[in-house]
C-alpha cells in the first residue's frame, strides 16, 4: 500500500502482508492485559502520597504554607532551634517570590523554602515528616555521637550538654537514647538539650521516647512549646495528655473574670489560666483527631463566651460528619460570636458537604416569597419623620 500524500501515517495491513499470526498474538496480548485485575496493597491509603500533594503558596509566611500542606494530607514540617520563650513560636521563614501563587508538590516546596532560608531538610517516617535544621559540621557531629556512646561517664555528660548547640537529627536521636541513661545528671542534660533543639523534632523522630519530656514540660512555664509540638505530631497518648492539661487549666480560671467587661482593657487584664485554656483548645483542635470531638463539643457549650467560641472554631479541624453536624447546630446559635466562628470553621473545611447549606423545613405560617432580611447586626427600624419648612417642601 503506497501513500502518495506526504505527512500522513500509513498503517500496514497484516492480512495483505501475510502477518496474520502476529496480529492474532498482539490482539491476545492486549486482551490479556485488560483482564488483569488491579493490585491493592494492605494499608495503602487512597489519594496521593504526602510528598505529592499539590499546594499553591499565597503568603510570605512559610509556616502558614506548611500548615496548609499538613491539613491537605502532606508532610508535617518542624524546625530545630530555639523558640520565642513567651509565645513559643518557631523561627521566621520566608517563602521566595518565585514560589508564590504557583502550584507545586509538597516535597519540592519544602526543600526550596529550606534552601532559600539556608536550612537542610531531613525526611523521616517515609516522607511524612520533614525536620528543618542548620547544617552542622560532619566532624563535630561524629565526635559528639562517639562521646554519647562512650563508657566514660564524664564524656557522656559533656556530650549531652554540648549537643544542645548542634542542630542535626542524628544528635537528637542520640539524646533520646541518653534519656534512659543510668546516670541521672546525664539524663537531665539530655532533656535540657532536647528542649533547646526543639521538642517537635524529638517527637517527630522518637514519639514514644520524647512523650515523658512533653508531659513534664506541660507542667512548667514552657507549656506552649510542648502543646504545639504535641499538636504538630499527634498520637493517642499526646491527645489525651493535652485534654487532661486542658481540664486542669479550666478548673483554675477565676470565676469573676468570666464577664466580658473585664476584657476590654486588653489581654494584660485577662486571667492567665483563661489564656492557657484558649491556646490548649487550639492545640487540641489542630491535632485533627476524632477522639477530640467529645471534648470540643463539651467546651463549645461553656459558660465563658471566649472559651465557647474558641471551641466552636476548633471543631473545624476535625473533618468528619459528626463535627459537621455539630457546627451546623452552632450556626443557628443565639450568640453572634459563636455563629461567626462556626461559619469560619465551615469555610475552612475541605469537605464539599460543609459548603452545602442545611435545608430547613418551611413552616406553614411563613408565606413563600422573598425572605426577611437579617436583623442581628442592624438597629431596630424607626418610623421616618417628615420636617416641613416654611417654603412648603418636605425634607427627610
Amino acid at each position: 500500500m503506497q501513500d502518495r500524500n506526504r505527512g500522513t501515517l500509513t498503517i500496514p495491513n497484516p492480512i495483505a502482508r501475510n502477518d496474520m499470526p502476529r496480529a492474532i498474538t498482539a490482539t491476545a496480548l492486549i486482551a490479556a492485559l485488560l483482564l488483569i485485575p488491579e493490585v491493592s496493597y494492605p494499608g495503602e491509603k487512597a489519594g496521593p502520597k504526602p510528598a505529592d500533594v499539590k499546594v499553591t503558596p499565597r503568603t510570605y509566611d512559610a509556616w502558614e504554607v506548611f500548615d496548609e500542606v499538613s491539613r491537605r494530607g502532606g508532610p508535617r514540617v518542624t524546625i530545630m532551634g530555639p523558640r520565642h520563650e513567651l509565645y513559643g513560636k518557631p523561627q521566621r521563614l520566608i517563602v521566595p517570590l518565585s514560589l508564590r501563587f504557583r502550584s507545586g508538590n509538597a516535597k519540592d516546596l519544602v526543600e526550596k523554602i529550606a534552601g532559600r532560608n539556608r536550612l537542610g531538610v531531613h525526611w523521616a517516617s517515609g516522607g511524612r515528616v520533614a525536620v528543618l535544621h542548620r547544617k552542622a559540621d560532619v566532624g563535630v557531629v561524629s565526635a559528639i555521637l562517639g562521646s554519647m556512646s562512650s563508657d566514660v561517664l564524664k564524656a557522656r555528660r559533656k556530650a549531652a550538654w554540648l549537643a544542645g548547640w548542634i542542630q542535626d537529627p542524628k544528635v537528637v536521636e542520640g539524646l533520646l537514647r541518653l534519656l534512659s541513661d543510668k546516670d541521672t545528671a546525664t539524663a537531665v542534660y539530655a532533656e535540657a538539650s532536647i528542649l533547646k533543639l526543639g521538642l517537635g523534632a524529638a517527637l517527630a523522630l522518637g514519639p514514644e521516647q520524647a512523650l515523658p519530656v512533653a508531659r513534664r514540660t506541660l507542667e512548667d512555664r514552657n507549656w506552649r512549646h510542648a502543646a504545639q509540638a504535641l499538636a504538630q505530631f499527634p498520637t493517642a497518648s499526646g491527645v489525651s495528655l493535652i485534654a487532661k492539661t486542658l481540664d486542669k487549666a479550666r478548673s483554675q480560671v477565676v470565676p469573676r473574670l468570666r464577664d466580658n467587661r473585664s476584657f476590654r482593657r486588653g489581654p494584660a487584664r485577662r486571667d492567665p489560666s483563661q489564656l492557657k485554656v484558649l491556646e490548649l483548645l487550639d492545640c487540641l483542635g489542630r491535632t485533627g483527631a476524632p477522639e477530640t470531638l467529645p471534648t470540643l463539643s463539651r467546651y463549645s457549650r461553656d459558660k465563658d463566651p471566649l472559651i465557647a467560641r474558641q471551641a466552636v472554631y476548633c471543631l473545624g479541624y476535625v473533618e468528619n460528619k459528626a463535627s459537621l453536624a455539630e457546627l451546623r447546630k452552632h450556626v443557628t446559635s443565639e450568640s453572634a460570636q459563636v455563629r461567626s466562628r462556626a461559619t469560619l470553621a465551615l469555610g475552612h473545611m475541605a469537605s464539599q458537604e460543609a459548603w452545602t447549606p442545611a435545608e430547613k423545613p418551611q413552616s406553614s405560617s411563613q408565606k413563600p416569597g422573598r425572605p426577611k432580611p437579617a436583623t442581628c447586626f442592624s438597629r431596630p427600624s424607626r418610623p421616618r419623620r417628615t420636617m416641613r419648612s416654611e417654603a412648603g417642601y418636605s425634607r427627610r
